[in-house]
């Protein structure tokens, strides 16, 4: 049986800000070149500090 640890409640005008900032990520013309880029050279965007565990692919 799976556990479900309740989340905090956000309060409204943060949640209706999240969702305007993620239509401006729609809406951008040059999000896809970013997104391109992180998917291309993801080896560049974070360092082993960062992340301690993570590989880029996900690689072991």
């Amino acid at each position: 049986m799976a556990t479900v640890t309740p989340k905090p409640a956000v309060p409204a005008s943060d949640e209706l800000a999240g969702c305007i900032a993620e239509q401006a990520h729609l809406l951008d013309p040059a999000d896809p070149l970013f997104v391109r880029l992180v998917c291309e050279h993801d080896d560049c965007c974070s360092t082993d500090a960062d992340y301690p565990n993570w590989t880029p692919g996900g690689q072991a």
